[in-house]
């Protein structure tokens, strides 16, 4: 029972699509005014050139992907003032080096929209394949050049729909109210810290820790 109470809730929820009827019943669910927008920049992109949505299987392609990924993530941290994490190289090599196939359970799943063969957008994910959900952890998309048609956005669309062809149970797009996460989202679940004091300073700390969390929550 203590260790109960040194549980709170996290100032996100995590966010997910269930996967459940088809793909089109899912899209009627979803503000319509987005999905037109989608649909009108999915056209765009076509006259631009030939739009193709790509499962990255190989190495060589595997390795490009990545690091266009790290490129795109990092280019979007600097120009938002957010701390970029790929600065310290282990995180990158996390990414870079983590093997395609980590377990017969555990796989990465990257996947990629191009035009012409050039790469506008990425996503690095983890796919379990025994409870059949797809993780949606690290979206990239060439802000610079091709914000303006919602790449990343188109990305995410064509993975939801990859998902309803390929019988997975759920997208989850994990912790975080990010607006978009809100729009695709059917379903969403409590995530929750756990603090535990040793110490005085320990045990204040922690009081802290459970108000700001408490603001974040509240804006949020």
């Amino acid at each position: 029972f203590v260790k109960y109470l040194n549980v709170f809730p996290y100032h996100a929820l995590s966010h997910q699509i269930v996967i459940r009827d088809n793909f089109n019943k899912y899209i009627k669910s979803i503000r319509k005014k987005l999905i037109k927008d989608t649909e009108r920049q999915q056209k765009r992109l076509n006259k631009i050139g030939a739009l193709s949505f790509d499962l990255i299987t190989n190495e060589k392609n595997y390795s490009i992907f990545t690091n266009k990924m790290i490129n795109q993530k990092s280019y979007r941290y600097n120009i938002t003032k957010v701390k970029n994490q790929f600065m310290n190289i282990s995180n990158k090599s996390f990414y870079i080096d983590f093997p395609r196939k980590y377990s017969d359970l555990i796989e990465v799943h990257l996947s990629g929209l191009s035009i012409d063969k050039e790469i506008i957008a990425v996503h690095w994910g983890i796919l379990d394949k025994k409870n059949r959900i797809l993780f949606y952890l690290m979206p990239a998309n060439d802000y610079k050049n091709w914000a303006k048609y919602s790449s990343g956005r188109l990305l995410l669309y064509y993975l939801i729909s990859w998902c309803f062809d390929n019988n997975i149970k759920a997208l989850d797009m994990t912790g975080g109210n990010e607006k978009y996460k809100l729009e695709w989202a059917n379903s969403s679940i409590n995530l929750y810290n756990y603090l535990h004091s040793r110490t005085l300073i320990g045990f204040v700390l922690s009081i802290v820790i459970r108000v700001r969390n408490k603001i974040k929550r509240y804006k949020s």
